[in-house]
């Protein structure tokens, strides 16, 4: 049998084992999926926007009164045009029927008008508005009670910069018995224009104003050529971590192997024992390759994931899966037993993938942190996957083009990794025979 075909007999062996007994893999597996799943669901899911959702609220007017209907309808007009929310007010009769919505989850809070509010507003008296928040939700009630708070600070301040023209209304209309005739409207209108024009030079025109600025038409078709959400984000990152776990798991077979005296029984055959090793961190590999591409195939199906141009795509999974074999066969190459593979592996590998970036974003990370990411092979594996998510349209060459440098340091992590952990593992059992 020649190098070649018992080096492949040896790779098919530990990949159909790995098939016989596939739970622990296809845990591993679901992991990523999992956590990206609830990261993108915690922090939105799809990109390109932050808008929150239209915020039902419950509106119980004890007033009864055309002022308390005109301060419940100011919340319709809270549309999402004119401001980055909106409302969705809806009256109720009772406490009970805002509960019963609030527990249908069709409202996130009730705001109470209570009653005499009219006569309070106008005569100068104190207005306590109510706010009732929904248990089950926790963002929606805190924006709600945020803009009453502020809506509540804006109309007391209103009121102490017009009390003039407020007080000669109140007294006008407090003697009013039909309606009013057209002098006492111009002597109205005429007292309300001098006070306003007192504020002419802030209102009009206003200093501070609000506009909606839409992204450069390069920004916004980049983002709508990559299509990339939350799940797309974070997944490669994670999936990353798996795949080194993963080569981990294929390079303890070795101790295990040797535990149980598979691997003595497998050097009474002539094969040299470097072609064994080989075959482990081959196997590795392969195990992370296919491990990559049902992830990303996952990925796609359930948050539709977009990985760019195929060739390219296929550049960055070969080098990916090589980078984590060669990473965890240095790594075990260092050890000299299962149990401190066990114990070191983890930790290793967890220290490692929070400084390339699989855990957090790196600019979210301490200085130290981002200056380690480089030489890490998940800073570059992120980096040629988003280049891929990122230039989703862009042709062949320009995408091979753009990966070729992550893909270039990924093979020379995963080379240089099995040139290190065949030299220690050899010389470790060249001591043990």
């Amino acid at each position: 049998m020649s190098s070649f075909s018992a080096l492949r007999t040896l790779i098919v062996k530990d990949l159909r084992r790995r098939l016989r007994a596939p739970l622990e893999t296809l845990l591993s597996l679901a992991l990523p999926l999992v956590l990206a799943g609830v990261i993108g669901l915690a922090f939105g899911g799809e990109g390109g926007g932050s808008a929150l959702p239209p915020i039902g609220v419950a509106v119980l007017d004890h007033d009864q009164t055309p002022t308390s209907r005109f301060v419940a309808g100011l919340l319709g007009g809270v549309d999402g045009k004119n401001a980055p929310i909106e409302f969705t007010p809806r009256a109720v009769e009772s406490e009970a029927e805002a509960a019963a919505m609030m527990r249908r989850g069709e409202v996130a809070a009730m705001i109470e008008l209570p009653p005499g509010m009219a006569d309070s507003l106008w005569h100068g008296g104190v207005v306590k508005l109510g706010v009732v928040r929904n248990p089950a939700q926790r963002i929606l009630p805190e924006v709600v009670e945020e803009v009453v708070g502020v809506a509540a600070v804006a109309g007391s301040q209103g009121a102490l910069l017009l009390d003039a023209p407020l007080r000669l209304t109140r007294g006008i209309t407090d003697t009013l018995q039909n309606w009013p005739d057209n002098g006492v409207v111009t002597t109205l209108s005429t007292l309300w224009n001098g006070e306003l024009r007192r504020f002419e030079r802030w209102l009009s025109p206003p200093l501070v104003t609000f506009e909606r600025a839409a992204p450069d038409a390069a920004a916004a078709d980049a983002e709508s050529v990559a299509g990339v959400n939350v799940f797309t984000y974070v997944l490669p990152g994670l999936a990353f971590l798996t795949l080194l776990f993963l080569g981990t798991a294929a390079h303890q077979d070795l101790f295990h192997e040797h535990m149980v005296g598979t691997f003595e029984r497998l050097r009474t055959v002539p094969l040299r024992p470097s072609l064994l090793l080989a075959s482990k961190s081959l196997a590795a590999a392969a195990l992370a390759g296919i491990g990559l591409i049902l992830l990303l195939a996952c990925g796609t199906l359930l948050f539709g994931s977009h990985w760019g141009d195929p060739v390219a795509l296929v550049m960055v999974v070969i080098s990916g899966a090589i980078a984590a074999a060669g990473t965890t066969a240095a790594l075990h190459g260092m050890v000299r037993t299962q149990q401190q593979s066990q114990a070191a592996a983890p930790a290793v590998l967890l220290a490692i993938s929070f400084a390339g970036g699989s855990m957090l974003p790196l600019e979210s990370l301490p200085h130290f942190a981002r200056a380690l990411a480089p030489y890490t092979p998940n800073y570059w594996f992120i980096d040629a996957m988003r280049s891929l998510m990122l230039d989703r349209g862009a042709s062949t060459p320009a995408a091979v083009m753009a990966v070729e440098e992550p893909a270039v340091f990924l093979l020379l992590f995963g080379l240089v990794g099995f040139g290190i952990g065949f030299l220690l593992s050899r010389r470790r059992l060249e001591q043990s025979a």
